[in-house]
């Protein structure tokens, strides 16, 4: 019975970290006049990981707007593919070549980067 619980929880937990990552506001933009735009913010640059009860995510931003994000949930773990860049607090991502772009406001601060999802809440992701 305990088992079955702690799978249904680590399920719903699944769901919201999916909802979170594509329930933010889609940008579909037009290639050809934003590419010139694009910038990368050079604090957001490196190695942000969050912790929080069981659920773990890392970004990792490179100069060329490139990286990663991998979310481990207890022994389930997603790996994606990132392209990025960065304006006025925001947070551009594409993940794993797919036509959305994901917009999320970000804060630097001494602690580390905090994103925050699609539900307004606060993400502290601290640096590796």
């Amino acid at each position: 019975m305990r088992k079955s619980i702690k799978t249904l929880l680590t399920a719903i937990i699944i769901v919201i970290c999916i909802i979170s990552l594509t329930g933010c506001k889609n940008e579909k933009s037009n290639k050809t006049t934003n590419e010139s735009k694009k910038t990368i913010d050079s604090k957001v640059v490196g190695t942000w990981k969050y912790e929080d009860e069981g659920i773990s995510g890392i970004y990792v931003f490179k100069k060329d707007g490139t990286g990663s994000y991998t979310m481990t949930v207890e022994d389930n773990v997603v790996e994606k593919d990132v392209d990025y860049y960065t304006k006025k607090g925001k947070l551009y991502i594409n993940y794993n070549k797919d036509p959305d772009t994901f917009e999320m406001k970000y804060t630097i601060k001494d602690e580390g980067i905090i994103i925050y999802d699609s539900f307004g809440e606060e993400l502290l992701y601290k640096k590796q």
